[in-house]
């Protein structure tokens, strides 16, 4: 393996952010606009419906973001979160990309895969003592990093890729299951009488144990279990505590929703112990609960009797929730498809182990 700095890698650019007062730049659809919740949880920028006219960062053609280009979030709590361009594209200030990539060093993919193990090094090197951690372009340009020969890197993009190949796949599979229940919970609550949710289900809150407890990607989890807190129904992180604790436990069959900070956010298929943030749903029929959780229905209350400023707090919404009269059949088709989903949300979690284990096998041993 030889070190090279990331301005030997490629060239280096950092996007702006222009006036919101310039609306007619934001009508165009010239090139996508990428922003860091765009670069987040998948290997390439996720679909987003923002666009913007070149003319906007005044027409400076060296602002624009090449196919394969690595883009990287350098300012913030979510600094160190990257992803590849899948097009041409412009990015706002808090990204910093590497683009026309000498591909004589570094594969583009390879890199993305380096870089994303690397989250926890940008943030420590980001909290230089400022307001905002922040990584700039000058201290982005003059790291350094080891990088194996194209060889190898081909070896490793080609086993990792196998492996995002198939949480992509049951990520589709995952949205479609999703869509297919909402659209038939939506039109249910549409044509049915409404009745308290209490009729259906009630709700366990989670036990918090104190961040002092929290044991952050520990090396050896023998005696540990999964500890939930609400960022995790959104993206599963790697936090442990310690087992002989008072905890509240879920399986993967269990429904999670979040009625504090992210009032609203719910998944399934994860193991572990919950946090006070969380409420384990206890139902009979757990396949309607959950859709109808997530229905517009529920989703809308919570966020009309979500309260707070800086954490949102949502429990009283709790009475309020509704459920629409269901037959047996319907609560048949509901669990069915349930299953389904929670069946493809363990395989992706498990493949997300795989993946962490094959990044820490290649870029951290």
């Amino acid at each position: 393996m030889r070190t090279y700095k990331v301005r030997e890698l490629g060239r280096v650019v950092t996007g702006k952010t222009p006036s919101t007062k310039n609306k007619e730049f934001y009508d165009s659809n010239d090139f996508q606009f990428v922003c860091p919740p765009d670069i987040k949880n998948l290997r390439y920028v996720n679909k987003t419906n923002k666009y913007i006219s070149s003319e906007a960062f005044n027409v400076n053609k060296s602002l624009i973001c090449n196919e394969n280009a690595i883009m990287i979030d350098c300012i913030g709590a979510d600094m160190g979160n990257c992803a590849i361009s899948t097009k041409p594209c412009l990015t706002n200030q808090q990204i910093n990309s590497i683009i026309d990539i000498n591909t004589s060093i570094a594969i583009p993919l390879y890199l993305y895969y380096l870089f994303s193990t690397k989250k926890d090094y940008f943030q420590s090197i980001g909290n230089n003592g400022s307001t905002m951690p922040i990584i700039n372009k000058s201290m982005f340009e003059s790291l350094e990093f080891p990088i194996h020969d194209i060889s190898k890197q081909q070896h490793i993009v080609n086993t990792i890729g196998s492996v995002d190949d198939l949480i992509e796949k049951y990520g589709l599979m995952e949205d479609k299951i999703l869509s297919i229940g909402l659209r038939k919970i939506n039109l249910l609550n549409s044509i049915r009488d409404n009745v308290s949710f209490s009729k259906y289900g009630t709700f366990d809150k989670g036990f918090e144990v104190g961040s002092s407890n929290y044991i952050e990607k520990p090396k050896n989890k023998d005696g540990l279990i999964p500890y939930l807190r609400v960022g995790d129904l959104d993206l599963l992180k790697d936090c442990y505590i310690e087992k002989g604790q008072s905890l509240k436990v879920c399986k993967a069959d269990d429904t999670l929703i979040a009625f504090d900070g992210a009032p609203g956010r719910m998944n399934v298929g994860l193991i572990g112990a919950y946090s006070s943030g969380i409420y384990k749903v206890i139902s009979q029929n757990k396949g309607f609960a959950f859709f109808e959780l997530l229905s517009n229905l529920n989703q809308s209350i919570i966020k009309d009797n979500s309260q707070g400023t800086t954490i949102l707090h949502a429990s009283k919404a709790i009475p309020l929730l509704k459920a629409c009269e269901i037959t047996n059949d319907e609560v048949d088709y509901f669990e069915r498809i349930y299953r389904l989903l929670v069946d493809i949300k363990v395989r992706k979690v498990k493949c997300r182990d795989i993946k962490s284990i094959l990044l820490n096998k290649y870029f951290t041993n």
